[in-house]
């Protein structure tokens, strides 16, 4: 899937790099947290 925006982000893509890993990335979906907002176990 080529880098474009979407409903949800506003960049979104998909891709396998040359080890066969599959890649999903995702820029501006507002879904971030900053490493203080992260609840501990």
């Amino acid at each position: 899937m080529p880098f474009a925006e979407t409903f949800w982000a506003k960049g979104f893509g998909m891709t396998t790099d040359r080890f066969g890993i599959h890649w999903m990335i995702g820029y501006g979906t507002g879904h971030s947290q900053s490493p203080s907002e992260v609840p501990n176990p």
